[in-house]
């Protein structure tokens, strides 16, 4: 990821992370207490993801909360929509509520915001997807059964 990127991803601020930790914990009335945020490794497609996660003040007290912040921009070969890893496939994905529609047993993180930032003010063009961070949920090993059909 390119430094202008990594600079806007450090000056998140707790206006930005407001409405999208009173998305994940399901309160209206969350207040960011703290936070702080780690590049993560992993994936193919060669995006930036990030863990945020801190504290938040609500009506029952302190609860922790945690988000992924995924940085999609555009690699070379990546530009036509038509190819099969167009570099806005996931952000369209979302967009287009196919995901919202899933088997039971198939299950896709929720997208609590997108924003794009389109190359104008900032000298790369880039998809910023919220994500939940469903890293928890998933920590065990699958059983052997969950692999096959």
């Amino acid at each position: 990821m390119n430094t202008a990127s990594e600079q806007r991803v450090g000056m998140v601020s707790q206006k930005t992370l407001m409405p999208l930790v009173r998305c994940a914990l399901a309160d209206e009335t969350a207040t960011v207490v703290d936070w702080s945020h780690q590049s993560l490794e992993g994936g193919f497609s060669g995006s930036a993801v990030y863990r945020f996660q801190g504290q938040a003040q609500t009506a029952d007290g302190i609860k922790p909360w945690s988000l992924i912040l995924k940085v999609i921009s555009p690699a070379a070969g990546w530009a036509a929509p038509a190819d099969f890893d167009y570099w806005k496939r996931e952000m369209l994905l979302y967009q287009s509520g196919l995901l919202a529609d899933l088997p039971t047993d198939l299950v896709a993180p929720c997208c609590f915001d997108i924003i794009e930032y389109p190359g104008v003010e900032y000298p790369e063009e880039e998809v910023w997807l919220w994500l939940e961070d469903m890293g928890a949920a998933e920590d065990k090993e699958w059983a052997l059964e969950r692999f096959s059909p």
